[in-house]
């Protein structure tokens, strides 16, 4: 493994929290910093031009020049770069390797971003570096939309301990040492680890362990009541971003990392990865991908988030490390494609694999569950709730009968939400002509309600069983409640998968 990027050499402890002072004494934070960019999070600063960020700096304070410095990766006058770090002062800066003084002024050796109330090192992205600066093959990648994804998604409650596999700069890792007593994180890479444990001193905290390795080798004596991983998914004829390509043919390093993942897990515990998957001619994909989690005593769910095609996949892996000529690109498309082929390619989906170990022996088989009609993967903030209620339904309603639901209380969730829509009439009111139910918080959910439904819904407090609700309905509808049941009990099964009903106290199976 090359590297052209520097490292960062006996910068951390006091140096580090010196320079944490300065950013917050600056305003160097998530929400200060988009409000200047008219940005609603780190992900859409690649949406801003880098000459738009220099007019909406131009006042010369502190935080300007942070912006410039080392979110924009610009270089800035030596005198200002002083004014704005204080504390720290840039004599360390210098020496520690985060800053380098040029012909231009003091340019960052990495990209400083504001994530979630951290403040995270990252190698410089394509659009903050010079012309003809390449990423090396050991790059450091910062905060994009998969970031956000399993930040959204990863289960938060109050545990012993957390394990991220492939822990890059190690944002997962530090999220979950929020919550974890103990937060650990391991990667192969020795550039992220020495990054990752900078981003550990920058942030204070002491309770991130970091480890260089493979997998989860120099961790596999301990155990964990999480584990998470965003690995190297990319499905590629290359093995040279450390970051990016998988180490395995095609997707082979998903079904490696749920296994590794889910041996390491405490009773209750969860695994959460980030990942690609392919679609291969002739295999049908829920029955491949079940197969990974085969003897692992962990049930299991496949979230959908969407397909892309392979020419559109390759393309967008191809130039995300840099803009190849034409000749250049034309060769990579073939290789790439060719690969594709010769697999049996047709496409290639985006997704969350959650896994939750079951306690002692489970006397029923583990399931895996796959979404099969899924709306496009998107959050309204944090969706862990969301997890743990889609993981509990699942269990619910594979150990209920029809009957036993019919004598179920059921209670409409607190996030639920029922929007109508009205049309005027002939006779000049408004009538409902189209309903919708939909989760105001954690996974953006939605279905469509009849008036039936609607109703149903509304009536689900909890302290009555689904049957006897049916039973009061079915005279208004006209027809039996046997009959009204029939009509009722699948509608209820997907809104309970859904999330937008719960089983009321008791409904759980013993």
């Amino acid at each position: 493994m090359t590297t052209n990027q520097p490292v960062l050499q006996g910068f951390a402890g006091g140096d580090a929290r010196r320079l944490h002072d300065d950013l917050r004494a600056a305003g160097f934070e998530d929400e200060t910093i988009y409000t200047r960019l008219g940005i609603g999070s780190v992900t859409n600063l690649k949406d801003v031009p880098g000459e738009v960020i220099m007019r909406l700096t131009e006042d010369g304070s502190p935080l300007s020049v942070l912006i410039r410095l080392l979110l924009l990766c610009r270089a800035v006058p030596p005198e200002a770069a002083a004014r704005a770090l204080p504390k720290v002062g840039l004599d360390r800066l210098l020496a520690g390797g985060v800053v380098a003084s040029t012909e231009r002024g003091i340019r960052s050796n990495f990209q400083f971003l504001p994530f979630l109330g951290l403040l995270l090192a990252v190698d410089k992205p394509r659009q903050a570096r010079l012309a003809g600066e390449q990423a090396s093959e050991d790059f450091v990648m910062g905060v994009g939309g998969s970031t956000m994804t399993l930040a959204n998604l990863t289960i938060r409650r109050r545990m012993a301990s957390m394990l991220d596999i492939g822990s890059g700069s190690g944002v997962h890792t530090l999220l979950g040492a929020r919550h974890a007593d103990e937060a650990h994180g391991v990667d192969i890479n020795p550039r992220a680890h020495a990054i990752a444990m900078f981003n550990a001193a920058l942030n204070g905290l002491t309770n991130a362990r970091f480890h260089l390795g493979n997998f989860t080798d120099p961790v596999a004596d301990r155990r964990f009541d999480l584990v998470v991983s965003n690995p190297p998914y990319v499905v590629s004829p290359e093995r040279k971003y450390v970051y990016r390509d998988s180490p395995f043919p095609l997707d082979g390093v998903v079904p490696e990392v749920v296994r590794r993942g889910a041996g390491l897990l405490r009773d209750g515990g969860y695994a959460q990865v980030l990942c690609n998957w392919c679609n291969i001619s002739g295999q049908p994909t829920p029955e491949r991908l079940a197969r990974w989690f085969a003897g692992l005593s962990c049930d299991a769910w496949i979230h959908v988030g969407q397909s892309t095609s392979p020419e559109q996949y390759a393309h967008s892996w191809i130039t995300s490390t840099g803009t190849p000529d034409p000749p250049a690109l034309r060769d990579a498309m073939s290789r790439w494609m060719s690969y594709y082929r010769e697999h049996g390619v047709e496409s290639i989906s985006f997704g969350v694999l959650t896994l939750r170990r079951r306690p002692g022996t489970p006397e029923a088989p583990n399931w895996v569950h796959m979404d099969q009609n899924p709306e496009r993967m998107s959050f309204l903030g944090p969706a862990w709730e969301h997890v743990e209620r889609r993981m509990d339904a699942q269990m619910f309603l594979r150990h209920t009968s029809d009957e036993r639901l019919r004598a179920t209380p059921l209670r409409a969730a607190p996030d639920a939400r029922i929007q109508h829509e009205l049309s005027p009439s002939a006779d000049g009111t408004w009538q409902v002509s189209a309903a919708r139910i939909r989760l105001a918080a954690g996974m953006a959910s939605s279905g469509s309600l009849d008036g039936v439904g609607s109703r149903l819904v509304t009536m689900c407090d909890g302290t009555r069983p689904l049957g006897v609700l049916v039973e009061e309905l079915a005279p208004g509808v006209g027809v039996s409640p046997d009959e009204l049941w029939h009509a009722v009990a699948p509608v209820a099964r997907r809104f309970i998968e859904n999330g937008f009903l719960l089983a009321g106290s008791g409904a759980a199976p013993a």
